[in-house]
């Protein structure tokens, strides 16, 4: 019974320092940076998360009287139903501000040519999809998020 006793605690140990040890390497997560590029002259964003493509997507950026911004931004803020202020509430789902009021946002329309007022316009399903993916990032600590545009 003794040795019933001993065998039970050993493996016991074990597990636990087995547990220990994985939680050690998986600990929390860390956050895979996020890097953002839209081409406006090809209408194209690729999504890179940890330096890997994970997406190539169509977009529309501004049309002629309306530029998209160039540069290298952070994300400023997420509004996942926001409506524009600007122009007449209009629906600008899973929006990332990242421009004094520019944002990617979804669009229930085509995309694939310029045709916004300044934003970056997604099909919606790949809006949400890419909001999803920087909300679950911006909470942790290190992540970095850029849009070349």
């Amino acid at each position: 019974m003794r040795g019933l006793w001993l065998a039970a605690l050993v493996v016991a140990t074990m597990l636990v320092a087995m547990g220990t040890a994985r939680a050690q390497f998986i600990g929390i997560p860390k956050p895979a940076p996020i890097v953002v590029t839209v081409t406006k002259s090809d209408q194209r964003m690729v999504v890179a998360v940890d330096g890997q493509p994970r997406f190539k997507w169509w977009v529309s950026t501004g049309a002629r009287g309306y530029a998209t911004p160039s540069g290298h931004y952070k994300v400023s803020w997420l509004d996942e139903h926001h409506k524009s202020k600007q122009y007449n509430d209009a629906p600008m789902p899973y929006a990332i501000f990242f421009d004094e009021g520019k944002a990617i946002h979804g669009f229930a329309g085509s995309v694939g040519g310029p045709a916004s007022h300044g934003c970056v316009r997604l099909s919606t399903g790949n809006a949400k999809t890419l909001f999803h993916l920087v909300e679950q990032q911006q909470g942790l600590a290190g992540f970095k998020y850029d849009t070349t545009i």
